[in-house]
């Protein structure tokens, strides 16, 4: 998703993970160093930092339930929910569609499955009146069951804050559809 900051541990600790873009994509690496020197001429950013940090890490427990616990069906919507959610934060998706540039083979290794497994879960989503994915864009039918069916918590994908605004944010239920709520506080 655009503006993502992603492994700032990896600066530190080195990185343990391969990333690929599924599209175009700018991305900008930063050594310690510079982030060092970037820090102590804006002091403000570490805060917001710590709090990527944290964020990607609740993600990632997220991710790892996810992998652990659920089962594949429940694993590929809660994929597809991510995915929208994260993109309608941006004000890249609408009225439940958004760009899915992806392919069985990045669905599948993205959750863990074979791509002939993928393929059947996808099926089911879309026999099911929940999904339909064409022309590189995905059209969720039906949020409230397909964030229901994956346990979706739109919480896991909201940045960490530091200032009380979410007391005075409107909160969206996985049960609401994002894209109907304007004042959803993401």
């Amino acid at each position: 998703t655009p503006g993502d900051l992603i492994d700032l541990n990896g600066l530190f600790v080195g990185t343990d993970q391969e990333i690929v873009g599924l599209g175009p994509c700018e991305v900008r690496m930063i050594t310690a160093a510079e982030l060092r020197a970037l820090l102590e001429h804006h002091p403000d950013l570490l805060g917001a930092l710590c709090r990527a940090v944290l964020s990607e890490a609740r993600a990632q427990r997220s991710w790892m339930i996810n992998l652990g616990r659920r089962s594949a069906l429940a694993r590929g919507a809660h994929l597809l929910c991510e995915i929208y959610w994260r993109q309608s934060a941006l004000a890249l998706a609408r009225d439940g569609r958004c760009a899915f540039p992806a392919v069985q083979n990045d669905i599948a290794d993205a959750l863990g499955l074979s791509r002939v497994h993928t393929h059947r879960i996808l099926r089911s989503l879309r026999e099911t009146g929940l999904i339909s994915v064409r022309h590189g864009v995905l059209h969720i039918h039906d949020w409230a069951s397909l964030a229901a069916l994956g346990a979706f918590d739109p919480s896991a994908c909201r940045a960490q804050r530091d200032d009380g605004a979410d007391a005075k944010r409107v909160h969206q239920t996985s049960s609401q559809r994002p894209w109907q709520d304007s004042a959803r506080g993401l």
